[in-house]
């Protein structure tokens, strides 16, 4: 009896490509995290219980809205856009609102519903791009090793992401306004980078076999 075929494992080339967005979306994430309170405070001038507000509804948001998107990634993403597709759509949207949180604080600093917004809009197009990465691990390889060996890959590159952010975000964001707008464009432009490698070269368009069982199953279930 032939047993089951074992998965080719994935090129050192497209390993890194795929793990290369965690090192976008830790330097987006960990800017927020780090020295975002900081430089709306201090760069900006807003109040500490305005600066407050700014960051925790936002997150209060994710938490929401995170799960949702997971479902509509799980259940209904249309084969055609698949996860790369999402990325491609979202990664500019994150982007774009990333560089709007310091722009509109500068801009309108006195705006708080504006500045809000745009924390609300990041957070959804953070997560728009970031919940379709993460499954793509799943969808890449059906391999258990070859999930743990992108696994690992993704950490390494989360953990640079943040330490780069923590030694060079602070001093260049609240050495002024204009820094921090220098500073989010650059960012932003890293994250568009490494995410149109992970879906350009990752190559994974669609759900995996696993993935697309078990949507079936579901379908068969409720019927």
């Amino acid at each position: 009896m032939i047993g089951p075929s074992i998965p080719a494992p994935l090129s050192r080339r497209r390993r890194i490509a795929y793990a290369s967005g965690n090192l976008g979306k830790s330097a987006q994430w960990n800017t927020v995290e780090f020295v975002y309170l900081y430089f709306l405070v201090d760069a900006v001038g807003l109040s500490p219980i305005q600066a407050g507000l700014v960051i925790v509804l936002p997150l209060l948001w994710d938490g929401l809205c995170a799960p949702l998107i997971g479902l509509l990634v799980d259940r209904y993403l249309p084969a055609r856009l698949g996860y790369r597709g999402l990325l491609v759509i979202g990664a500019p949207l994150s982007a774009a609102a990333f560089i709007a949180l310091f722009a509109a604080p500068m801009a309108a600093p006195d705006a708080i519903g504006l500045i809000l917004a745009v924390g609300l809009a990041f957070r959804t197009a953070y997560s728009f791009v970031d919940i379709p990465h993460n499954a793509m691990l799943m969808a890449l390889t059906e391999d258990t090793r070859e999930r743990s060996r992108l696994a690992a890959w993704r950490f390494a590159f989360s953990a640079a992401g943040s330490i780069a952010i923590s030694l060079l975000a602070a001093r260049w964001l609240l050495s002024g306004t204009g820094g921090g707008m220098w500073f989010a464009g650059a960012v932003s432009i890293l994250y568009l980078l490494v995410m149109a490698a992970a879906a350009w070269r990752s190559a994974c368009s669609r759900v995996s076999t696993s993935v697309r069982r078990r949507r079936t199953c579901r379908s068969s279930s409720t019927a």
